[in-house]
């Protein structure tokens, strides 16, 4: 799966998977959930490497932060902090 800024809403990147299973964020429900201008990616990483690209706000756990990154080639996830404290140490996609 391959995350674009410019076909991000056309794209099945709509979900990030736990084990090819579970899914974790969802585009469709709201695209806060990618980081705007986020560099494209289609891998597969532990939740070690995962975390250094999720963002979330401690002091507002239900809430998904906007992150861009227009002025660097990052890419990245924006998630609530609540579902983020409870992600598996596993694969993710």
């Amino acid at each position: 799966m391959s995350i674009a800024p410019t076909d991000v809403h056309k794209t099945i990147a709509k979900h990030m998977l736990a084990d090819g299973m579970e899914q974790i964020i969802d585009l469709k429900k709201n695209n806060l959930h990618i980081v705007s201008y986020s560099s494209p990616i289609n891998k597969t990483m532990k939740l070690s490497q995962l975390n250094k690209h999720l963002h979330s706000l401690k002091k507002n756990p239900k809430i998904i932060p906007y992150v861009t990154s227009y002025y660097k080639k990052i890419f990245g996830f924006c998630i609530e902090h609540h579902k983020r404290q409870k992600l598996k140490d596993t694969d993710y996609q």
